[in-house]
């Protein structure tokens, strides 16, 4: 059915990008630090993927039933609400102090925030500290034909509106 092939084509995608993101964060690392800090983590795409490469993985979110599976699976958490850009840095400065932090990673989520452009600075800020680490974005590209033929096509499309064409959170950030 229809509906079948849209879902697996948009799991397929998923797990294209995370591989992508994993491949990263296996080249881009911070050699001698342990942690891994996931921004707007959801369900933890790549939480196993990461502690297969010894690293701690820390997922930030907003989403309790995501949280909690992640902490079920014996992953450390925290519920932060993104768009307290203030409040979202201070947990994970918190969670992240003197541990060193391998790279932090944010998989589809600036389609999903007001505020992608404040949010990025302060990621900047946190990866450019002494110690610094790779910071690694994956961003839905929603002008490609695979996401105009997935269902989701016109959630993410409605999502990103607020941001404005012009106002791209990535062209802001640069």
């Amino acid at each position: 059915p229809a509906d079948h092939w849209a879902d697996s084509t948009v799991i397929s995608i998923e797990r294209t990008v995370c591989q992508s993101v994993v491949t990263l964060v296996r080249q881009c690392r911070v050699r001698d630090a342990s942690v891994l800090i996931d921004i707007g983590c959801g369900l933890g795409a790549v939480a196993e993927l990461v502690r297969d490469q010894g690293l701690t993985y820390i997922g930030f979110g907003v989403d309790t039933s995501g949280l909690a599976d992640l902490e079920a699976r014996g992953f450390e958490v925290e519920q932060v609400e993104l768009l307290d850009v203030d409040e979202a840095l201070a947990a994970i400065r918190k969670k992240s102090a003197s541990r060193g932090l391998a790279a932090i990673v944010m998989i589809d989520v600036l389609s999903h925030i007001s505020n992608g452009a404040d949010l990025l600075r302060g990621l900047a800020q946190i990866a450019s500290e002494p110690g610094g680490c790779p910071l690694i974005l994956a961003v839905p590209n929603v002008t490609h034909l695979d996401n105009g033929a997935s269902p989701a096509a016109g959630f993410v499309d409605a999502c990103c509106k607020h941001l404005g064409r012009e106002r791209s959170p990535v062209r802001e950030f640069k």
